[in-house]
């Protein structure tokens, strides 16, 4: 999320960079990933089999959601992220999502549960 372990992997990229996750999400967001890009191939083709996301905790919820409904899309696959394993790492007691002007509430329905 943050873009350190990016730096760290070889070949290694953020997730904005790779899934092309838009800025603002909503609940009905979707990546501006589609089957006949390149991102979209690469996801098509079975080249992508562990997607490991560093500093998931950081996220809002709905850039998974996101996520999951174009990977789904993308693979014709209505498994889980279409099929593809994903690992989430993080320090999860370190921070929750940022949620302009949220209640804590509202910051904590954000986060990944």
């Amino acid at each position: 999320m943050s873009g350190i372990a990016a730096t760290l992997m070889s070949g290694g990229r953020t997730l904005c960079s790779k899934c092309k996750v838009p800025v603002c999400v909503h609940e009905h967001s979707v990546c501006h990933m589609t089957p006949r890009d390149a991102a979209g191939k690469s996801l098509k083709v079975d080249l992508a089999d562990l997607l490991v996301m560093d500093e998931a905790s950081m996220g809002h919820k709905y850039i998974f959601e996101a996520m999951d409904r174009t990977f789904q899309d993308i693979k014709e696959n209505t498994s889980v992220f279409g099929g593809i394993t994903v690992l989430f790492v993080g320090d999860w007691r370190q921070i929750l999502p940022v949620v302009r002007h949220g209640s804590r509430p509202q910051i904590v329905q954000a986060a990944l549960k």
